[in-house]
Formats: C-alpha cells, sequence, structure tokens
C-alpha cells in the first residue's frame, strides 16, 4: 500500500468532544478515504478512542508522543484543579502560564 499524500490533522481534548464529532461527521461525509491523524491531551486517549476507535481512517495519538516531557508534564499540571487553582490566583502570586492550551496546539501541529 502506498503512503497517502494527504491526511487531516488535528488537535483536540475533551472539552471540544461534541465539536469533534461533528468535524467527524464532515469528514465522512465529504473525504471519507482521507485518513484523519488526531492528537488528544493523553489523559483524553480514552474517550476519544471509546467513541471514535472503530471508525475507518482515524488515528488518535497522544500529545505525549511529540511533546517535551517537560512541557507535557506542565500541560498535564494546569489541566488538573491544581492548576486551575493556580490559574485564578496566579495574578496574586505572580505566577502564569508557559504554554496556554491554543498555543500548544498549534505546536503540536508542527
Amino acid at each position: 500500500m502506498t503512503r497517502p499524500s494527504l491526511c487531516y490533522l488535528t488537535v483536540s481534548y475533551a472539552a471540544d468532544l461534541e465539536r469533534f464529532a461533528l468535524l467527524r461527521h464532515s469528514l465522512r461525509l465529504f473525504s471519507p478515504d482521507i485518513p484523519h491523524l488526531v492528537y488528544v491531551d493523553s489523559e483524553d486517549v480514552p474517550l476519544f478512542t471509546r467513541r471514535f476507535g472503530d471508525e475507518r481512517g482515524i488515528d488518535i495519538r497522544p500529545t505525549l508522543e511529540v511533546l517535551p516531557p517537560e512541557v507535557e508534564a506542565s500541560r498535564r499540571l494546569w489541566r488538573s484543579w491544581r492548576g486551575r487553582l493556580l490559574d485564578r490566583l496566579c495574578w496574586r502570586l505572580h505566577l502564569h502560564r508557559s504554554y496556554s492550551g491554543w498555543k500548544l496546539q498549534q505546536v503540536v501541529k508542527l
């Protein structure tokens, strides 16, 4: 089998599951033969695999495959309840996130 010269690349996470389902529906209707590579937050892989793993042409992978370990650890921290609490207090503690979720999604696409 020859490797496809084109594929869709999407980065997502659990909170976007329903939007991602709409995207998958559109891709199945209009371009079912084009592979779809999906990177999701590592802790969300089981959720996406349960929902979309049986679909043809989709490859769901964790972000830990492409993000450096320290960036993945930071991403996990900020997504945890501790990170959300720190996020609310950061203006008092003069802390900030190294990367926002959107910025990390762009890095994964590189």
